[in-house]
C-alpha cells in the first residue's frame, strides 16, 4: 500500500505539467448508480502508453445503516495501447487523507472503460480520485 502511494506521488509530481484537474459533472446519487459532486476532482497524470489522461465515474451503494458510500470507480478513456497494463485508484478527502485504496486492474485489450473495486469508503471523504496507470 506504502508502495502505491509513493508511486502515486512520484507520478503525480514527475508529470506534473500534464496533470489534469477536472471536476466530475454532477449526478444524482442512486442505488448503485454513477455519482459526481461540485468539487470532486479527477487528478491523474499521462503514462507511456496514454497521454491525453483518463475520466472516471464514481459508483455508490446505499445501506440503511451507512447510508451512501463509494464502492468502484469507472475509469475512462484508456487507449487501446494500454492492454495489459493495469490501473488502481485511491480516493482522498479535502485534506490529501487516503478514504479508499484499490487493487490493481487489468486493462482489457481494446482499453476503453475498467470498473476498478473499491473498499466501501463514505461519500463524504471522496472529495478527490487519484488514478495510476503502469
Amino acid at each position: 500500500m506504502n508502495r502505491f502511494l509513493v508511486s502515486l506521488a512520484a507520478g503525480v509530481a514527475a508529470s506534473a505539467t500534464v496533470v489534469a484537474l477536472t471536476s466530475l459533472p454532477g449526478r444524482t446519487a442512486g442505488l448503485g448508480g454513477v455519482w459526481g459532486a461540485a468539487g470532486q476532482e479527477t487528478i491523474g497524470g499521462s503514462s507511456s502508453c496514454d497521454h491525453d489522461g483518463l475520466d472516471t465515474a464514481i459508483r455508490t451503494a446505499f445501506t440503511p445503516t451507512v447510508g451512501y458510500t463509494v464502492v468502484a470507480v469507472d475509469v475512462s478513456g484508456i487507449d487501446p495501447r494500454c492492454a495489459g497494463h493495469r490501473v488502481s485508484v485511491a480516493l482522498t478527502d479535502d485534506l490529501g487523507a487516503v478514504a479508499s485504496l484499490s487493487q490493481p486492474t487489468l486493462v482489457p485489450m481494446g482499453g476503453g472503460t475498467v470498473t476498478v473495486a473499491l473498499p466501501p469508503a463514505a461519500v463524504e471523504r471522496a472529495a478527490r480520485v487519484h488514478t495510476l496507470l503502469d
